[in-house]
């Protein structure tokens, strides 16, 4: 049986509090009718995680980790709600007959053999925090519930897909009806309260796996079983007006959806796979679209630089750095920025992601012959101070792009590469001469996404002379880093949002000289430096020592040498 006197001497063995500590705690529980765990976690003496583990040592069972292990749909539904809040539980796995349930008591055999005898299952039981399942009931009874009930409605002839199958522009989701569109609904609604910026639908062998990427980590949030993968592909295709009948070749598709009093536009795709098409959608609220310059993360000369570069009547700004670096985001900053009254700014964009007051944006259709190359020809024609390029790809688009710089225009655009200098030798492997390069670039800036902390509960601690020296820092400075650590605020995971990292290399004389010459990327980068550009690395670990971020975080994004 674990006692107060039990925990409280675990506790203090394994370091997790002190005796003082356990005292204090003790002799508050006669003023309040919290018990012990719950007023040392309200002391902050010790956080959840840290708590659960003992637990499970001094029982002797295994503990488990509610925000990151994935809960089933149908092990949720395996049992009433009702029971699962009298008896502080929650389902989370179902195999044939076993039901892995987790438990703030997993030696409670009352609850275990009602469990057993309601479910039809062998429960195996693991222990998690009162906390951690109240917020999973609440979350997951209430979703996984509904989508149940809607699967149930359904039935397995989903008659309701046949209401709606020709393709309109601009679809709206509330126009299609039906159980499976609703679970469609469900699915989209929970990942945009999550933050998630991007779902995906990914058929298995066995069951068809959802997945949310949060903070640029994907996380699996719901199991459905084979049988209906068909139906909601097919219904979330007419959702995005792509043809249902088509399952050998990719398709592209956009609808809108309110949430909350807010309108999320989505973006989808498919991909035919061994069992079965994948379906991707991609979140554009467009709230996020609108981030002030001053708010992406750029500090100091870096920022004052790049302001200087954008305000140019002329020349090209790149922003360069893999998918999903928010790039788009970005330029988006940007054109809010330089977009006045007195500026005509056009856009051609693949596709559109957010829609933009004032501007005139334009949208490539490949199918019907509109290219990069051939809409920015026909945007020369239309008197603009301003030109927006969603991305250059080839060497057409460089070569008119360039062009447009050199006449008079401000060029915005991004590149696939790696570092700021290595957009210069992107240009030019595209065809373009060096001293075009030269003559119309104006700076090249290269980004990533590194996730920041929780507040909450990273933990402070010194770096290692060897970190300090490895990393070029100031030996003479005593330097207080954070790690994550985890609580309930941020899932368990110790992070919570994203902040940007950057490098920011304006084309100095310098620099441009060296272009024409025709010197390497790492003659470039070195260069670079010694005009007091910051790599990416070198940014990164300024937010570790401002405590944004952690090492860790910034070795995996930016690397840990350079």
């Amino acid at each position: 049986m674990l006692t107060e006197q039990n925990l409280a001497k675990k506790l203090i063995q394994d370091g997790n509090i002190s005796q003082r500590q356990a005292d204090f705690v003790i002799s508050k529980l006669n003023e309040s009718e919290k018990s012990f765990e719950e007023t040392l976690l309200d002391l902050e003496y010790i956080n959840e995680t840290e708590l659960t583990a003992a637990r499970a040592k001094l029982l002797g069972v295994h503990a488990i980790d509610l925000s990151t292990f994935p809960i089933a749909a149908d092990a949720v539904t395996a049992i009433p709600e009702t029971l699962a809040r009298e008896f502080n539980l929650i389902p989370v796995m179902k195999s044939q007959n076993k039901l892995t349930i987790a438990m703030v008591d997993p030696l409670d055999m009352e609850s275990i053999e009602t469990i057993e005898r309601i479910s039809g299952c062998r429960v195996q039981p693991m222990l998690s925090s009162r906390r951690d399942i109240q917020q999973a009931i609440e979350t997951y009874f209430g979703v996984f519930g509904k989508i149940k009930s809607l699967f149930i409605e359904a039935g397995h002839d989903h008659k309701e897909l046949g209401q709606n199958k020709e393709n309109r522009e601009g679809l709206e989701i509330t126009q299609i009806e039906g159980p499976i569109a609703q679970i469609i609904q469900l699915i989209i609604v929970q990942a945009v309260n999550t933050g998630a910026s991007d779902i995906h639908l990914e058929p298995l062998e066995n069951r068809l796996r959802v997945r949310y990427r949060v903070d640029g980590i994907l996380q699996e949030v719901l199991s459905i079983e084979k049988v209906h993968q068909a139906a909601l592909t097919s219904s979330a295709k007419i959702m995005c007006s792509m043809d249902i009948a088509e399952k050998r070749i990719p398709q592209d598709g956009r609808f809108r959806i309110e949430v909350q009093g807010r309108n999320i536009d989505l973006r989808a795709s498919t991909f035919p796979a061994m069992h079965g098409e994948k379906f991707v959608i991609r979140i554009l609220d467009k709230d996020s679209a609108y981030v002030e310059l001053t708010k992406l993360g750029i500090e100091g000369e870096q920022f004052k630089k790049l302001t200087e570069v954008i305000h140019q009547p002329h020349g090209i700004f790149l922003v360069t750095g893999p998918t999903g670096s928010g790039k788009t985001t970005t330029l988006y900053s940007v054109l809010k920025e330089v977009n006045t009254p007195l500026v005509n700014v056009i856009t051609m964009e693949d596709p559109i992601e957010f829609d933009l007051d004032t501007v005139n944006q334009g949208q490539v259709n490949v199918k019907a012959g509109l290219t990069f190359a051939k809409g920015l020809r026909a945007m020369m024609r239309q008197d603009p101070d301003i030109v927006m390029i969603g991305e250059i790809r080839d060497s057409e688009t460089a070569e008119i792009a360039t062009q447009a710089a050199l006449t008079g225009h401000l060029v915005l655009s991004t590149l696939h590469t790696n570092s700021a200098p290595g957009a210069i030798a992107r240009l030019t492997e595209m065809g373009v001469e060096p001293f075009l390069v030269a003559s119309s670039l104006a700076g090249a800036l290269a980004q990533r996404l590194i996730r920041r902390l929780c507040p909450k509960c990273k933990k402070a601690y010194s770096p290692s002379p060897e970190v300090v020296q490895h990393f070029n820092l100031d030996s003479n400075v005593k330097y207080q880093f954070y790690k994550a650590v985890g609580c309930r605020e941020c899932g368990r995971l110790g992070y919570k949002g994203r902040a940007g990292i950057y490098e920011f290399m304006p084309a100095t004389d310098e620099i441009r000289a060296m272009i024409v010459a025709g010197l390497s990327t790492s003659e470039l980068r070195k260069q670079a430096i010694v005009d007091g550009m910051l790599t990416l690395q070198m940014d990164g670990m300024q937010k570790v020592v401002a405590g944004v971020t952690s090492l860790e975080e910034v070795i995996r994004v930016a690397g840990g040498d350079e």
